[in-house]
């Protein structure tokens, strides 16, 4: 078995937990999306088209 370097573990480590952060920012603009969507189609203000729409460049920007 090979021996990994501190150095390199604690990269791994950054790495690893930098996607999950990720992941977990672009989980809670999607639930946003979800409850958005919801309240507006309830609300009949706006069309649910337009909701995704305006909460799809969200989801994008938190990615980012």
């Amino acid at each position: 078995m090979r021996r990994v370097s501190p150095v390199r573990a604690l990269d791994v480590h950054k790495a690893n937990i930098l996607l999950l952060s990720r992941g977990i920012l672009i989980l809670l603009c999607v639930l946003v999306i979800i409850l958005e969507c919801n309240a507006l189609s309830l609300d009949g203000r706006r069309t649910r088209a337009i909701a995704i729409k305006k909460w799809t460049v969200m989801v994008y920007q938190c990615g980012d």
